[in-house]
């Protein structure tokens, strides 16, 4: 090392304070994870073979967003429609995440929220909202009824 990038020297009997913040983080985020239900026997089925409740949060936010999506208001746009598909993906990949390491399943997640992907990708951009909406019903219904099936494979309350 060159002289202007070398360490300073500690003075003898003395340690470097430096591991004091990654060590007050690791004991701060342990806190969070015990206050939110995390952790338990490292399974990651919160301790008695159901998932995490993470994992029911996630689908809860994912269905509030395809209803969103389904009950857009009369001045709404394709445009609009697509911003919430990207909040949709979001909070699809959040299940994804969550839900890996659990016996939850969201290939169906997955396969249904493609297939609005591409039926949103062929929307006419000058189309109303309501017509928009409208044209992907089918689409929007099945994402909302895989969400449901992953709800109740998962045991989460609202499934």
């Amino acid at each position: 090392m060159t002289p202007s990038t070398a360490p300073a020297p500690v003075p003898s009997g003395r340690r470097r304070a430096r591991h004091a913040v990654p060590g007050a983080l690791l004991a701060a985020a342990a806190g969070l994870f015990a206050l939110a239900g995390c952790g338990g026997d490292g399974d990651g089925s919160g301790g008695d073979g159901n998932p995490t409740q993470a994992v029911c949060a996630d689908l809860a936010d994912l269905k509030s967003q395809t209803g969103e999506m389904a009950t857009m208001e009369p001045s709404g746009t394709v445009t609009d429609l697509q911003d919430m598909r990207a909040d949709l993906s979001e909070d699809l990949g959040d299940v994804e995440d969550t839900a890996e390491g659990t016996a939850v399943r969201t290939d169906g997640l997955r396969a249904a929220f493609d297939r609005l992907d591409t039926s949103m990708d062929r929307l006419d951009r000058n189309m109303t909202g309501t017509a928009a909406v409208d044209q992907i019903k089918p689409d929007l219904d099945a994402l909302t009824k895989a969400i449901t099936d992953a709800e109740r494979s998962a045991g989460c309350a609202g499934g």
